[in-house]
């Protein structure tokens, strides 16, 4: 919620606090579908395909954050 009001301060125009609502609201709502299908496609995999590119089921998780997000799980 900080983000929000920290956004919208200065603003007095009613349709720019919700057009910068609805564009903050579209942002997430990608990067949760970009964190939800990364660690979908990566689950998909089993273990074999998984070692191959290095990657061990326990840190699916923290990669899809660290795609969708850019920062440490």
């Amino acid at each position: 919620m900080a983000l929000l009001t920290d956004t919208l301060i200065g603003r007095t125009n009613l349709v720019d606090v919700f057009t910068t609502w609805m564009e903050m609201a579209r942002e997430t709502a990608t990067k949760r579908r970009l964190y939800r299908e990364t660690r979908n496609e990566l689950q998909s995999l089993n273990n074999k395909e998984l070692a191959d590119i290095g990657i061990a089921r326990a840190e699916i998780q923290g990669i899809a954050y660290r795609v969708a997000y850019g920062e440490d799980a």
